[in-house]
């Protein structure tokens, strides 16, 4: 999933050093851990396409 989310690469990185839009995508890869049936997203983090979100939760 860190690839999938483009999140492998500050996998080894402490919460607070990470930047605002790598907590966000750290906060979607928490929410897809339980395979739930449904997210409700605010706004879709920057630079992503929701097909392309899609796609990576495999659905």
């Amino acid at each position: 999933m860190l690839e999938a989310l483009c999140i492998g690469a500050f996998a080894d990185k402490q919460y607070y050093q990470l930047s605002t839009g790598q907590k966000r995508r750290l906060y979607l890869a928490l929410a897809l851990v339980g395979s739930p049936n449904i997210i409700f997203l605010g706004n879709p983090p920057p630079g992503w396409m929701w097909r392309a979100g899609l796609l990576c939760t495999g659905r």
